[in-house]
């Protein structure tokens, strides 16, 4: 077929157009100025597709309508949420918190656990130095107070109860960084709880304030009890634990001249009774020298007594035989001195059946609940009543009462202290 005839021809790699095959020449419009500095152009960006979960489009329907309402960011919105003073508003955020409160913060641990972490440490950082203050306030002795009744008022148990009420967040810390169980009465065979938690608050109160010595003061009291040396003692001090020794024996000098004031009162307004006896203490010295050994100290201790149910005047001294010769003329009676009378034979007897009895109840505790109706309580014969005797420790002596001479220093020593005369 010849193509020419059908009007049309055909090109080929060898056979290319010629310029007359290409058509007459046409005007073209100029092209417009270009500016190389001129950002490219691009095509506008497709819309995004719909989301396929609906609550991805809620999300984004209500993330529209809040930059709709004028709130640049979701902080902002957020702000003003939390922020609000409408009456309606603020009521609204609190249920949110108090409902969903838990969730949110664990949706931000998620999220940003590290965050999260510093927010907390920043917050409770706040809290302990709040509730240690408070707490270190609470151990501070009153203004004034005697040693006494420091040493009186402080208990561990008292100790806890003010920290886990005055300090929460700090008790429950310690407890949960100790691995204590919630019920701190349970003792370990290696440690006791109470005693390792009041430790570590004293210690904390401490360092947070150094008035607050009612745990130090009693653990110094009892390490000068115990003889502790003063090594030991600097080494308990710098960590808390305990006063200084210097500090310590200044609330024991302080201690004494407390009682020694209480005694005076007492001397003024009853009967009371003294009691002394001598004392060997053995003194040890590390580096022994010529003016300096091992050696014994002798010395006394004496005690007041308050007589019970005594009245000032109800023993006058003229009670007392005189003492007209150095020799004792006792006189005794054969029958009234040293035979029982009949009616001290009869209580005797029943005094031993009823302890005889006694014994034998002990031994068999279910015959005791068998005859409890018929059993009777001891036989008594001029009752003391039954009372709490008050002891109250003088200062001791540094002198050997062992002899006549010693003795009547040590009277004329208690009779000075006690501010009385020898008649």
């Amino acid at each position: 077929m010849n193509s020419k005839r059908l009007g049309f021809q055909v090109f080929t790699t060898d056979n290319p157009p010629t310029k007359r095959h290409r058509g007459p020449n046409k005007s073209r419009p100029p092209l417009a100025p270009t500016n190389e500095n001129a950002p490219p152009v691009h095509a506008p960006a497709a819309p995004p597709p719909p989301p396929s979960d609906p609550k991805t489009q809620m999300l984004e329907d209500a993330i529209r309508g809040v930059k709709s309402a004028g709130f640049d960011t979701m902080y902002q919105f957020l702000d003003s949420l939390f922020g609000a003073t409408d009456r309606q508003q603020k009521a609204a955020t609190t249920r949110l918190v108090n409902e969903h409160g838990v969730e949110i913060l664990n949706h931000l641990n998620e999220r940003r656990p590290e965050l999260v972490a510093d927010w907390m440490a920043a917050a409770n950082k706040k809290i302990l130095e709040q509730e240690v203050k408070v707490l270190a306030e609470n151990l501070r002795p009153n203004y004034g107070e005697r040693v006494m009744d420091t040493l009186q008022a402080f208990a561990v148990d008292d100790l806890l109860a003010d920290a886990e009420r005055l300090a929460p967040t700090l008790w429950h810390a310690l407890k949960a960084a100790g691995a204590m169980p919630d019920d701190l009465e349970s003792v370990d065979s290696r440690k006791e709880y109470r005693v390792v938690l009041a430790t570590i608050l004293s210690m904390l109160c401490y360092s947070q304030n150094e008035k607050a010595s009612s745990m130090r003061l009693t653990m110094s009291i009892f390490l000068l009890a115990s003889s502790a040396s003063r090594a030991l003692f600097d080494v308990l001090h710098h960590a808390g634990i305990c006063m200084s020794y210097t500090s310590t024996l200044e609330k024991t000098g302080q201690m004494g001249k407390e009682r020694l004031q209480t005694i005076l009162r007492i001397v003024e307004t009853s009967v009371i009774l003294i009691i002394w006896d001598n004392i060997n203490i053995a003194f040890k010295v590390g580096q022994q020298r010529a003016d300096a050994k091992d050696h014994f100290d002798n010395g006394t201790t004496a005690s007041m007594l308050k007589a019970y149910g005594v009245k000032p005047g109800d023993l006058p001294l003229d009670l007392l035989p005189p003492q007209t010769t150095s020799t004792l003329d006792l006189k005794f009676n054969l029958r009234e001195d040293y035979l029982p009378s009949p009616a001290m034979s009869a209580a005797l007897q029943a005094a031993h059946l009823w302890h005889l009895t006694d014994i034998l109840l002990v031994q068999y505790p279910t015959l005791r609940e068998r005859f409890s109706a018929s059993l009777t309580p001891p036989p008594t014969d001029f009752a003391i009543p039954v009372h709490k005797t008050e002891q109250f420790p003088l200062p001791a002596m540094h002198i050997d009462e062992s002899t006549i001479d010693g003795t009547m220093q040590v009277l004329n020593q208690i009779l000075k202290t006690l501010g009385l005369n020898s008649d």
